[in-house]
């Protein structure tokens, strides 16, 4: 199970990365975090795991989201320099 919290991190890493707008990151965060997102999913269905993998699972989980909400974060303050360096280089 936590190999698959794993990939979904190592594929929303890789597209949020790949972002070049602040509405695809955006969009990327409720994929990944929104309501109906992937990572919400996951910790739904953490219920039907075993109970002695319950909570490493849902520990590992929350990390993911965090690290994932962190990389979202980062994408929007790098393309936001971007844009703010382009504005100051046309003046």
């Amino acid at each position: 199970m936590e190999s698959t919290i794993t990939k979904i991190y190592e594929e929303a890493v890789q597209e949020i990365e790949s972002a070049v707008t602040t509405a695809e990151v955006q969009a990327l965060n409720t994929k990944y975090l929104g309501r109906k997102g992937v990572v919400t999913q996951f910790l739904r269905n953490i219920s039907s795991l075993p109970a002695e993998e319950r909570p490493s699972a849902g520990k590992e989980a929350n990390r993911i989201k965090r690290k994932i909400e962190d990389a979202c974060n980062q994408a929007l303050d790098r393309l936001k320099a971007e844009a703010e360096a382009k504005a100051r280089g046309i003046d």
